[in-house]
């Protein structure tokens, strides 16, 4: 029996083991419940699993030589010394620590349970990622990195598996600081490292025998532009031995120039030539995060403004009639009716005075009487025919006079809504 089997207690029943999470060649990790706070946890055993063994769920070591049982107090130590180094860390897109402590003859640290998946599982389940999606995860793991180099710490196995994404927030959260390295301000390594090797994502000098010797943020980002090569081609990138050889290998072009260009940046086989910093690293793909949120900015405006536009189409159609009457439409219908009606009722008269002539001879007082008395007929023509008129020959001079008061109107009720919102800003 090599893991804790459910319902093993720690710390006098603090902690009660729920199940395995995972297991490498230095620890185990368990989900477990803190009975007092009744919530999950994430629990780290130190257990080399090729010198140690159970007995009652208790460590045995079954070291044959001395520099078997030293290597198994070097590690201890170093399991200890990351524990402590973790605790320190407080970072939203880092796991944190929350207590440390010895029982069953090893050393044990809990931790706060990530409630979620792998990357690697998300990656596996889609086929890729979208540059969007993984611009936005690498930039958060950076964020993580720059903050731990800034503690003199090199993670040394970033890899998609070990980084977990959150359900509730989709936050992806840095784990396993197994290998990790700490500096001092020499850069001369204050923890013993057990060597590992990630293939794929581990640079070269991480396969010289007793792993990285030399400090440098460049280790960490040759892993973090493997990450981002695993994103967004779904595929694991070639061992660095590989790359050495045959060089960095080509990207689809369907990939942007700047992801390609972070990644072949950070895919380099000799150090140096890989961006000195996570900030150096970042600046490659800057430009490609400009152009995604210029390219955000005018989406977004675009369906702003047709939203606008169908708001103010909407608002035009449910009050056309009150809409016209403000603008001046019937106002100015009603006074081209009157013109008509005036236009024909003079051409009424006169015709009725040339009538009157006529028949009637130059006009005398009886004949301007008579005149007077039918001058009244001369209106019905007008009142008659005006609105006809109008209507018929004045239509499609109406319809236009009506389409550009609906042009301006939309314009108009855009502009103002535009103008409105940007003062609540």
């Amino acid at each position: 029996m090599q893991q804790l089997q459910q319902g093993v207690t720690l710390q006098n029943g603090k902690y009660a083991i729920v199940r395995v999470l995972g297991q490498g060649g230095f620890g185990i990790t368990y989900l477990a419940e803190q009975t007092t706070l009744n919530r999950k946890v994430a629990i780290k055993e130190f257990f080399i699993k090729s010198l140690c063994t159970r007995k009652d769920s208790t460590i045995v070591s079954i070291t044959e030589t001395i520099e078997q049982a030293d290597m198994v107090d070097r590690y201890m130590k170093k399991f200890i010394k990351e524990a402590q180094i973790l605790a320190r860390f407080d970072n939203p897109n880092i796991v944190h620590v929350q207590d440390v402590f010895k029982e069953k003859e090893t050393w044990y640290y809990v931790m706060d349970y990530v409630d979620g998946r792998s990357l690697e599982s998300i990656i596996r389940e889609k086929g890729h990622l979208s540059e969007g999606e993984s611009l936005d995860y690498i930039g958060k793991i950076a964020d993580a990195l720059k903050y731990i180099h800034g503690y003199n710490v090199n993670h040394l196995d970033i890899k998609p598996s070990n980084i977990m994404v959150r359900s509730r927030d989709n936050e992806p959260i840095l784990i396993d600081f197994g290998i990790s390295k700490q500096y001092d301000e020499n850069k001369n390594a204050t923890t013993t490292t057990p060597s590992g090797i990630s293939e794929g994502y581990s640079p070269l000098e991480q396969y010289k025998a007793g792993g990285v010797s030399v400090f440098s943020p460049q280790s960490d980002i040759y892993a973090l532009g493997a990450t981002l090569y695993c994103m967004v081609t779904g595929k694991t990138p070639p061992n660095a031995t590989d790359i050495l050889n045959e060089g960095v290998p080509k990207l689809p072009a369907s990939i942007s120039t700047t992801i390609s260009d972070a990644i072949t940046a950070s895919l380099q086989p000799k150090r140096l030539d890989r961006p000195s910093s996570v900030e150096a690293f970042m600046s490659i793909l800057d430009n490609q995060q400009r152009n995604d949120e210029r390219t955000v900015i005018v989406a977004d405006n675009a369906l702003t403004a047709r939203n606008l536009q169908q708001e103010a189409e909407d608002y035009y159609s449910k009050h056309q009639v009150r809409i016209l009457t403000d603008y001046g439409y019937f106002k100015l219908k009603k006074e081209r009716v009157k013109s008509v009606i005036w236009i024909c009722s003079l051409s009424s008269l006169l015709l009725i005075i040339l009538l009157c002539i006529k028949f009637l001879g130059p006009l005398n007082v009886i004949g301007w009487i008579i005149l007077l008395a039918l001058s009244p007929l001369a209106l019905l023509p007008g009142m008659y025919l005006g609105p006809m008129i109008v209507g018929i020959r004045d239509k499609s001079l109406m319809e236009q006079e009506e389409l550009k008061i609906h042009q301006l109107f939309i314009k108009r009720y855009v502009k103002e809504k535009q103008q409105c919102e940007s003062r609540h800003e």
